[in-house]
């Protein structure tokens, strides 16, 4: 007797069909995850996030890590120039510039 036989007669159906419903919903399941796991893990490397991009890398979460992370712990609305100004504060006019060598 095969396996196929032993689903069929469970299932009440064909067991190529279920295997067929399997793989989809497995492909589904990783679409789902490499897209949240790329969102997230973009803007961990984005904010400077080192220890959720090492967390959201390594463990698996079917998205759940990923979402939570994306919805509640990354930086949201910060524009490029917000960005720059806190990176390069404008330089103190009074201060004279260093001449070149």
């Amino acid at each position: 007797m095969d396996y196929t036989e032993v689903i069929g007669s469970v299932v009440g159906g064909n067991a190529a069909e279920l295997g067929l419903l399997y793989g989809l919903g497995i492909l589904a399941v990783v679409v789902w995850t490499i897209v949240w796991k790329g969102l997230a893990l973009w803007h961990a490397a984005k904010n400077g996030h080192k220890v959720w991009f090492i967390a959201l890398l390594i463990l698996n979460t079917i998205g759940i890590l990923e979402i939570i992370y994306y919805f509640f712990f990354r930086k949201k609305g910060q524009k490029g120039q917000q960005i720059v100004e806190e990176n390069f504060p404008a330089k103190d006019p009074e201060e004279e510039p260093k001449e070149a060598l």
